[in-house]
């Protein structure tokens, strides 16, 4: 895949030289740029040279699937809220999905110059560095990446209940911006564990598969597998704490219905 970390590391230089994104609005706190086509443009363009007989689903595009041959799955810029103010927590995320399963994943954060990537059953490197998840790491001491749901403002109660127990559970929280980076932080032992109750297939494609061969645990908010082809709760997360954060959504849950 080579080839394709290449076309990642090019496109990506879009994201370097952006002086000042133009931006639209595509609905309240969701934002597209200029940068953002740019890059799905770039990586298109070369992901068809190379394998004109895959599929193709990004973000910035109207999409459907066919699930019956090889797809491409990419968010061209994740974290786009964060790139717009040079708040450097933003990514390419880009998976292979194949035979019902992703099996190929690769986040990479251009500002950083961390490259995360996975093949499956090679196990998920940063840099070519092998990662792995604390699977450690006790609840109480646990930091937790917990995504807002920004999008979905009618889950606003349900985010702050959620604040709440965090904090006076876990050691501490942490809310990077990208769902790609946080899940990918998550597989590399940064944080314990991140979870957000909705994102799309281009926001965890990737970072599922990465999580999976760091040996994180990974599912949906019902501790079920997740689907890459459909939206989805996310939670990635160390083998000690995931339990106990499963108890937790489901608590909250029950409480607010």
């Amino acid at each position: 895949m080579q080839n394709v970390i290449d076309l990642m590391r090019a496109a990506s230089r879009l994201m370097k030289e952006c002086n000042r994104a133009e931006v639209s609005v595509k609905g309240r706190s969701n934002f597209v740029t200029e940068t953002d086509v740019a890059v799905q443009e770039s990586i298109k363009k070369g992901l068809t040279a190379l394998y004109p007989d895959y599929g193709f689903m990004s973000e910035e595009q109207e999409n459907a699937p066919d699930y019956q041959k090889p797809l491409w799955i990419l968010d061209p810029i994740d974290g786009t809220a964060n790139f717009i103010t040079h708040y450097h927590q933003s990514a390419i995320s880009l998976a292979l999905f194949s035979k019902g399963e992703v099996v190929f994943g690769a986040v990479y954060n251009p500002f950083t110059e961390e490259f995360f990537s996975a093949e499956k059953g090679k196990g998920a490197f940063c840099n070519g560095v092998p990662i792995r998840s604390d699977n450690e790491v006790e609840f109480q001491n646990a930091i937790i990446d917990l995504g807002t749901m920004p999008y979905y403002k009618d889950r606003a109660k349900e985010v702050g209940r959620m604040t709440e127990e965090l904090i006076l559970r876990a050691g501490d929280m942490r809310r990077i911006g990208s769902a790609a980076l946080a899940m990918v932080y998550a597989a590399a032992g940064r944080t314990a564990a991140m979870l957000e109750g909705i994102l799309q297939p281009w926001d965890f494609a990737a970072g599922m598969l990465i999580a999976k061969e760091a040996g994180a645990c990974v599912s949906d908010w019902e501790g079920a597998p997740l689907d890459p082809r459909k939206p989805s709760s996310v939670l990635v997360a160390g083998k000690k704490v995931k339990d106990e954060l499963l108890k937790l959504i489901r608590e909250v849950q029950n409480e607010l219905d």
